[in-house]
Parts: structure tokens; sequence; C-alpha cells
């Protein structure tokens, strides 16, 4: 019997700590999302602050021209159509022709340096 009630004590042992261990892990998984989601929200700060810094130096269609080869850039040039360039921009067909080919010659000469943080190619 009284071997009956130590096996019994130490099995309830075990599940507590095996209980203990789960919290544990769930915690530690949570913290390393909400850090996840700080870093992600941080990024994305730091981004707005360099494109709106680099809005200030720029006229707005030099801006535009600049946003557009960042568009290119990250998506391909197949992705960024006239359609995409009017809708995004607000502006006319020709204005999104104009756009596009600045942002193209942009591209070609070395990249976009002015829409990223540290003044890398975006």
């Amino acid at each position: 019997a009284a071997q009956a009630a130590e096996a019994a004590a130490r099995a309830a042992a075990e599940r507590r700590e095996r209980e203990e261990a789960a919290r544990a892990a769930e915690a530690e998984a949570l913290a390393a999302r909400r850090r996840a989601e700080e870093t992600a929200r941080a990024a994305e700060l730091e981004r707005q602050a360099a494109e709106a810094a680099a809005m200030a130096r720029m006229s707005p269609a030099e801006w535009q021209a600049h946003r557009v080869a960042a568009m290119i850039a990250a998506r391909g040039e197949h992705a960024v159509t006239l359609e995409v360039i009017k809708g995004e921009l607000g502006v006319s067909e020709g204005t999104a022709v104009n756009r596009r080919q600045r942002a193209l010659t942009l591209l070609a000469s070395g990249g976009v340096p002015a829409l990223s943080p540290g003044g890398q190619a975006a």
C-alpha cells in the first residue's frame, strides 16, 4: 500500500512538472510572438520615417518616380503596371507613363537610395 501511495505521489509530481513546463513553454512562445510583433512595428515606423525624410527632400514628381522605382524593385517590373501606378499614386495615364519611365531610369542608374534607411537601394 505504501509503495502504491509513493507511486501515485511520484506520478502526480511528474504530471505537475509536465504541466508547469507546458505553461512555461506557452508563456515563452507568447513573449516571442510579442517581440516579433514589436520588431515588425518598429521596422514599419522606420520605413515610414525614411519615406517621410526622402519625400521632404524631393519634388512631388521626383518622389512619385522614386516610389514607383521602389515598387518595381519590390514587386517586379511586370507587376507594376500603369493601372497599378495610376491607382497607387492617383495620377493620370500620361503621368503614370512619365513616372514609370523615370523610375526605370533611376533603377538602371543604381537604385533608389532615398527610399530606404541608411541610403541603400530599396
